[in-house]
């Protein structure tokens, strides 16, 4: 997983810092990532913003911690 940088919303808003599964190079653009979401239900992935360029793939997760739900 990693820490990714999306593009702003429809509205021109900002989106929060993100962490997604980096799933490889764009077959189109080597030099851009493609990202994709553990949750179909409301994660954005490439399909909805396209590939990102380098610099917006911000960190690597070491470890999630998961809390409790309740």
């Amino acid at each position: 997983a990693h820490v990714v940088r999306l593009p702003p919303d429809a509205s021109g808003r900002p989106r929060p810092l993100s962490v997604k599964r980096v799933t490889g190079p764009d077959p189109e653009h080597p030099e851009r990532w493609w990202v994709d979401s553990d949750n179909a239900a409301e994660g954005v992935t490439s399909f909805d913003v396209g590939s990102l360029p380098r610099d917006d793939i911000v960190a690597v997760v070491a470890r999630l911690v998961r809390r409790p739900l309740g």
